[in-house]
């Protein structure tokens, strides 16, 4: 949701957002992360990677989709060659939960 306000030589604009709390299953939540990414698919949001500086730098080779429905969080199983290189890569949505991982970091960075 979105105002405006425009006044002559001047655009503000002021942004409304609602919380969504998740709701925690058996999986849990992702564990917070820098370096990820993200994308929107249907009814879903994915979280593909990152790393975490907690305990110490780790790559997190995990793919979590939110259901922006139910507001449920499911960590998706991942295949063995799934990349090592999770870290400031590039995304791309091609649609029905497809995507294409192109380059990244891995540690040390």
């Amino acid at each position: 949701e979105s105002t405006s306000a425009v006044s002559p030589g001047t655009i503000s604009t002021l942004y409304k957002f609602n919380v969504i709390q998740p709701t925690a299953n058996d999986a849990g939540v992702p564990r917070p992360r820098s370096g990820h990414r993200t994308f929107v698919d249907n009814d879903f949001l994915y979280v593909i990677g990152g790393f975490t500086d907690n305990p110490d730098n780790t790559i997190l080779r995990e793919l979590w989709k939110f259901n922006l429905v139910s507001h449920t969080w499911t960590c998706c199983n991942i295949p063995q060659d799934f990349p090592n290189t999770l870290a400031s890569f590039a995304c791309h949505s091609s649609g029905n939960g497809s995507f294409m991982v192109y380059g990244g970091t891995g540690i040390p960075f």
